[in-house]
């Protein structure tokens, strides 16, 4: 086929501002200009210059070889040597992009020794290769780090399949087709102390989280289970009594006992989670995270950036599993909660403050 002497155009405004969503999704939870990424396939460098305005350094990987993907649209276009002096005259004014002329194979060669904190995923639109690159390059990613790429849509459903395949639907989709994924994904470990188990389906059907993302563990303050039609399918049930203990504290501790990894976030039996929280910390990788609580009819009642005893609820801070195994509630005290949350604070090496509401105060009272 004769190519057209023309430059294909990759990022019109729409698929501008997609990629640009998905920079600002990864900016609501890290900084890129801390951050190293390697853009693989770039063509022209639209999306390159795009990233080197926003990320640290970006490593862009194209072989700029004619011909090379059948499934793409582009090989019909320019001639792919003068499209590589077309992207080399864009990147000239960056001093933090560095170009690897070599495919995707080759060059993980060059950099299998790297630690990096976001792939963008752009090369040849097939099953194999998208298998291929993110076997490849996953490894290079950081825990806590991203995975991404462009064309999760039917049109490309081998890179759909292989997208799923080893990562999972990705929950952020955006209007160009670029996908985003966290390297790990959060586990919230949802800690129910209960006696009103005609609640537990109505917090059953607040939990917007994805169901690999959550654990919820329902301990029972009585002395034998409820009727089963009161128990949604989504929780982990338990008995635990202690004729000594209030407001739920000594099932708190009991149902920490049993987490293993993740986060810890207590919603009692009267409480629905919020339906914002999980979009706001699903990306994050701090180890306590507070935020703002307002009561049912809707008057703020905890900001939740002053972490000591009666200035903050269990229901407006999360915690990682491994700094609340090592502290307890105190089973006798109605203010447990606070000097849980103190004590919990400052155990915390990367503490952050979400100035959202999140939370709402016995909503179900």
């Amino acid at each position: 086929m004769v190519k057209k002497e023309m430059l294909y155009v990759m990022r019109d405004p729409q698929y501008k501002q997609g990629l640009l969503d998905l920079i600002n999704l990864i900016k609501k939870y890290r900084n890129p200009k801390e951050m190293t990424m390697i853009e693989i396939g770039s063509y022209a460098g639209e999306s390159t210059c795009l990233f080197a305005n926003e990320f640290k350094n970006v490593i862009s990987i194209d072989p700029f070889m004619n011909d090379y993907d059948s499934n793409d649209i582009t090989c019909d276009y320019m001639d792919l040597t003068n499209v590589y002096y077309e992207f080399k005259k864009n990147i000239e004014k960056y001093d933090n992009i560095t170009h690897i002329r070599k495919t995707s194979d080759d060059a993980i060669y060059d950099l299998k020794n790297l630690e990096v904190d976001f792939v963008y995923i752009d090369g040849m639109h097939t099953y194999k290769q998208v298998n291929k690159d993110i076997k490849n390059y996953l490894p290079l990613v950081k825990e806590n780090g991203f995975i991404g790429g462009h064309d999760f849509h039917p049109v490309w459903q081998g890179v759909v399949d292989a997208i799923v395949e080893n990562l999972g639907t990705p929950e952020n989709v955006f209007s160009d087709t670029s996908w985003l994924v966290k390297k790990s994904e959060n586990i919230i470990n949802i800690i129910t102390p209960c006696c009103r188990p005609e609640n537990l389906h109505k917090i059953s059907n607040s939990i917007n989280i994805p169901k690999k993302n959550y654990r919820w563990i329902v301990v029972f303050d009585m002395d034998e289970f409820p009727d089963n039609s009161l128990i949604p399918e989504n929780c982990e049930t338990y008995l635990y009594r202690d004729k000594d203990s209030i407001a739920g504290h000594s099932q708190r501790n009991f149902a920490i006992s049993l987490v293993e990894k993740g986060y810890v976030y207590s919603n009692d039996d009267d409480t629905l989670i919020h339906p914002n929280l999980w979009e706001n910390i699903k990306y994050l990788d701090n180890d306590f995270i507070s935020f703002s609580q307002i009561d049912k009819n809707g008057d703020l009642r905890l900001v939740g950036d002053n972490i000591t005893v009666n200035h903050i609820d269990s229901h407006n801070f999360i915690v990682s599993s491994s700094i609340a195994k090592t502290v307890k509630y105190i089973t006798n005290n109605y203010a447990a909660d606070g000097y849980f949350a103190e004590e919990c604070y400052n155990k915390s090496n990367n503490k952050i403050f979400i100035n959202e509401v999140l939370s709402i105060y016995n909503q179900l009272r």
